[in-house]
């Protein structure tokens, strides 16, 4: 009888054992799960910032675009309809010194680089100043030749902005019968100015 009685308690410790031990077993592949999951969450969590910052960064720079293209205009309708040859000068002077740098493109924070930054959409607009006051007056015409033609030269300048002065000085050129020899300007603001002129 004691044989008996013995036989289930030992059959019944020797199960808790492996139970323990099977447990204990369990536990650190259950700890590796859930470091790995940790580890996981992690990365996406800081992927999610990433995005988030670019997010934000893509609206800031939309915001600062918009802001730019509807802020009020550097000279009023009266200025540009009645400017004089010296006033106009004044412009031209105005207009070069507002043109962005290389060294201005890369002060700009590098997720706005994914579209046009709100500076070379600026230069464009006070180009623009330019053309509106020779609708007006188109004996100053010739005068913005000198500045276009330094701007789609300078070094200093982005790659935009100079193709668009050279887009300027081709018509200018071409309405005022005059030849413009394109070999003089680097071959890449050439075959930007190709895709808005007929050359």
């Amino acid at each position: 009888m004691k044989n008996t009685l013995f036989s289930p308690i030992v059959i019944i410790f020797g199960l808790a054992i492996i139970l323990i031990l099977a447990i204990r077993q369990y536990q650190p592949a259950e700890e590796k799960v859930i470091q790995k999951a940790q580890k996981i969450t992690s990365k996406l969590q800081n992927i999610l910032n990433k995005n988030i910052e670019k997010i934000k960064t893509k609206e800031q720079t939309e915001a600062s675009s918009h802001e730019l293209l509807t802020a009020e205009r550097l000279y009023t309708e009266d200025e540009i309809q009645n400017a004089t040859e010296a006033q106009f000068a004044v412009i031209l002077i105005d207009t070069e010194a507002r043109l962005p740098t290389m060294k201005d493109i890369k002060q700009l924070p590098s997720g706005s680089l994914h579209h046009i930054p709100a500076i070379i959409l600026e230069a464009g607009r006070n180009l623009g100043v330019i053309k509106e006051v020779i609708k007006f007056h188109p004996e100053y015409e010739q005068s913005v030749i000198p500045l276009y033609k330094n701007c789609a030269l300078s070094e200093i300048r982005p790659t935009p902005v100079r193709a668009l002065c050279l887009t300027n000085l081709i018509e200018v050129s071409k309405k005022n019968h005059l030849i413009l020899n394109l070999k003089q300007f680097p071959a890449h603001i050439v075959e930007l100015t190709k895709l808005v002129t007929d050359m």
